[in-house]
């Protein structure tokens, strides 16, 4: 459509859209929700959902791409919306309140269909590396790539408001610095999809149940222990580690590893890891969840579910710090990443959340301790970036729309 209409045409477009939401009436009992640009159903815009779906007299409305409507939970007050559609605008326009995962003109629509409404943006994750003004040169960037018409595109489609809950203080100085305007207003509350965590660390049955669905899934025994290999994204696409890549004999000493103590090994990658390095006809001895397959996990119940994490920089090893178990730093690039990849907010063997590794040795001997004994061994400061997860994020989120309602 936009390049049938030229830059006129979608200016009109965007002018008769905003004209519209001005004089729409919005209802508080309908909200609206996207996350990862539409392309998955996932995150902390699914857990709020998950929690609000108990409200019956509520209509949550969820908007992404063709592919994401198998993975909407069935719920009798949860429908779908395809992007870029009638009934996705009418669902927009009627609701006033929006939940996204990176900016509402992302996750639900370019149009400025949002004057009046209320936006919480539920952010992807805790970050440990630097955002937008603290990486210098990728804001030169991406200064030269928004043009005058995606600037005014944006101003229209304010919110009236929008709110970000933050983990600790520190998360919120760091979403701060990409300078967008995506975040408004931090409260501190804590984040959904680690209330999930939180609430069900002493859920026996339900990591049970969550254990054999994967096993399925993903085709591996449920006995056995699982140990989850989840690495950051890096900008540079050089010597990215995977364990499908390790030749021998490296990987028969993981493979003998993992089976004299009934563990497997899941690795999931940024899907860029993919392109850079194709997986092989038959990867060696770990599970891989290619990135064409990442819509049939979610990352939080994997997290539920394994025994011991492996990752690097990536925030979701503060995810997995709330639940207790043992977790393994493998910094293989750290020198490269914190200097000229994308950088890190922290001193890692501050924060850490347990013993940092710099070669396959290391990791190797690290990983058996750590299955025949498991430990969490978090940095003295780990604790400082999960200061306000509390387990009922949600809740207080809750509290605060209703605040917002009477206003």
């Amino acid at each position: 459509m936009n390049g049938f209409l030229g830059k006129p045409g979608r200016t009109l477009l965007h002018i008769l859209a905003y004209v519209v939401c001005t004089i729409w009436p919005p209802s508080r009992k309908h909200i609206v929700f996207g996350s990862w640009l539409g392309t998955l159903c996932s995150d902390n815009p699914k857990y709020f959902l998950l929690y609000l779906a108990n409200k019956k007299d509520l209509h949550l409305h969820w908007i992404g791409n063709s592919t994401t409507e198998k993975s909407i939970p069935k719920l009798s007050n949860v429908d779908f919306s395809t992007s870029r559609t009638p009934k996705a605008w009418f669902n927009i326009l009627r609701s006033r309140y929006m939940v996204c995962s990176h900016a509402h003109f992302f996750d639900l629509t370019s149009l400025p269909l949002f004057h009046g409404r209320h936006c919480l943006n539920l952010w992807h994750g805790i970050p440990i590396k630097y955002l937008g003004k603290g990486l210098a040169e990728h804001q030169a960037r991406k200064r030269e790539k928004i043009g005058c018409f995606d600037r005014f595109c944006r101003y229209l489609a304010k919110p009236r408001s929008i709110s970000t809950p933050v983990s600790s203080s520190r998360m919120g100085e760091l979403l701060a610095m990409q300078n967008e305007n995506n975040f408004g207003t931090f409260l501190p509350f804590g984040t959904p999809r680690n209330d999930f965590l939180l609430n069900n660390r002493d859920n026996i049955d339900l990591q049970r149940n969550l254990r054999e669905k994967y096993a399925r899934l993903l085709g591996f025994d449920p006995s056995r222990k699982i140990v989850l290999y989840l690495p950051t994204y890096r900008s540079s696409g050089k010597d990215v580690f995977a364990f499908y890549d390790l030749k021998e004999p490296e990987s028969a000493a993981f493979a003998k590893i993992l089976n004299d103590n009934n563990a497997v090994l899941i690795e999931k990658h940024h899907w860029m890891t993919y392109v850079q390095h194709p997986l092989p006809p038959t990867p060696s001895f770990s599970i891989v969840i290619p990135g064409d397959r990442q819509n049939i996990v979610d990352t939080q119940e994997l997290l539920l579910t394994a025994d011991i994490l492996i990752s690097d920089y990536s925030g979701v090893y503060i995810d997995f710090g709330l639940l207790e178990r043992p977790c393994i730093h493998f910094a293989y690039d750290l020198n490269q990443y914190r200097d000229r990849d994308s950088g890190l907010a922290y001193d890692l063997n501050q924060v850490a959340a347990g013993p940092i590794v710099k070669t396959l040795p290391e990791l190797l001997s690290t990983l058996t301790d750590l299955l025949e004994h498991p430990a969490f061994t978090p940095a003295p400061h780990f604790h400082e970036l999960v200061t306000y997860e509390t387990g009922h994020a949600c809740e207080q989120l809750v509290r605060f729309l209703e605040l917002k309602s009477l206003r």
